[in-house]
C-alpha cells in the first residue's frame, strides 16, 4: 500500500491539478498540500472529506486502499483453514481448478446422510 501522501500526489497529478489549485479548493496553502504529499503532516477529517469530494473518490481510495487490499486485510481464517490454504497453495494451476470444482460441487449438491458419512470417514483416514 502506498502512503497517503504518495496517493494524494497521484490523485492530484491524475486530475492535472497543481498544489495551489488543490489548496485553493480545500482552503489551505500550497505549502500545506506539499507537506501532506511528502508525509510530513496529516490532514484532519474535514480536509479529507474535501480531498475525497475534489477527486470524486471514497475514503478507501483516498487512503490508498483498493477493494482487493481491504478484502485481504479483513480475511480471518478459522482453525484448520490455514493448513488447507497452505496445501492449496502448493498445487499447480490445474489442480487448483479441480479443487475449486470439487468444493463448489460439494457445497451445491445436497448430499444424503450416507454420502456425508462416507465423505467424513474418508477425511478421517488422512487427517489434514
Amino acid at each position: 500500500m502506498i502512503s497517503f501522501g504518495e496517493n494524494l500526489r497521484r490523485l492530484r497529478n491524475k486530475n492535472n491539478l497543481t498544489q495551489e489549485q488543490v489548496g485553493d479548493y480545500c482552503g489551505v496553502s500550497a505549502k500545506a498540500i506539499s507537506r501532506y504529499e511528502n508525509d510530513q503532516a496529516e490532514p484532519d477529517i474535514q480536509l479529507m472529506k474535501k480531498f475525497a469530494r475534489l477527486f470524486k473518490v471514497d475514503f478507501n481510495v483516498l487512503l490508498g486502499y483498493s477493494g482487493k487490499e481491504v478484502e485481504q486485510e479483513e480475511l480471518i481464517l478459522r482453525k484448520g483453514e490455514s493448513s488447507i490454504l497452505e496445501l492449496y497453495r502448493l498445487c499447480d494451476k490445474s489442480h487448483k481448478t479441480i479443487i475449486r470444482k470439487i468444493l463448489k460441487d460439494f457445497v451445491e449438491i445436497r448430499y444424503t446422510k450416507d454420502m456425508q458419512d462416507t465423505a467424513l470417514s474418508f477425511l478421517h483416514e488422512d487427517e489434514i
